[in-house]
């Protein structure tokens, strides 16, 4: 269930641009990303789901995700995974552990959902965006798909409002037949955080077994 969380999303792009990249679809990109670059922090409540193809397994869970520059701190009820923005902190409730990493950047795109507005670099091939409507809102949704075909995903889709430019879903689809979704249930802007907010803090977690794979 954890991979499922750290398989959940991936950089965009944007950058320089290729042939393959639709102007218009990086053009909304860069107004999504705007919004959460000039945020103090953001809180998102999120519904995370996982279907497997293979094995008609299907997961969900509610969580919130807090946000602040590269650090953040995700909440659910599959795990909790805490970055201070060097270490990464994954705890596992049902074995009462934590492992603690120092993921590269491609991993901590993987896992939170707002560093694809941050980070849209070169990489990918972005269709021209599709217009629909859900719950009587203006939404564009922008289909990507990695130039490396050693990425576990071949497409990733993003659902945006386009009435205040805020995602509403993100979707992955990965070669091992499983679907990724994130829902983005209730946006909040410019939050302030506690200090504390972004440390891993052992004592809260009564007889934790820590592994370092730093």
């Amino acid at each position: 269930m954890k991979k499922g969380i750290l398989c959940l999303l991936l950089v965009l792009t944007a950058g320089v641009l290729s042939a393959q990249t639709d102007e218009a679809a990086v053009k909304l990109l860069t107004k999504v990303s705007s919004v959460y670059k000039n945020s103090t922090g953001t809180e998102l409540k999120i519904k995370i789901t996982i279907d497997d193809s293979k094995t008609n397994l299907h997961q969900s869970a509610a969580g919130l995700l807090k946000t602040q520059g590269r650090k953040f701190m995700l909440q659910s009820d599959m795990a909790t995974l805490i970055f201070d923005g060097k270490d990464l902190y994954s705890y596992n409730k049902q074995s009462n552990e934590v492992t603690i990493s120092q993921p590269e950047d491609e991993e901590l795109d993987e896992v939170d959902p707002t560093s694809i507005m941050n980070q849209y670099k070169t990489g990918y091939k972005i269709d021209k965006p599709e217009n629909q409507t859900i719950g009587n809102r203006p939404v564009s949704v922008i289909k990507l798909y990695p130039e490396d075909r050693s990425q576990e995903f071949f497409k990733v889709e993003i659902y945006i409002y386009t009435d205040n430019y805020q995602p509403y879903k993100i979707i992955t689809y990965s070669k091992n037949g499983v679907q990724n979704t994130i829902t983005i249930e209730k946006s909040t802007l410019n939050q302030k955080f506690a200090a504390d907010t972004f440390v891993f803090d052992a004592k809260k977690y009564p007889n934790v077994q820590i592994i370092d794979i730093r």
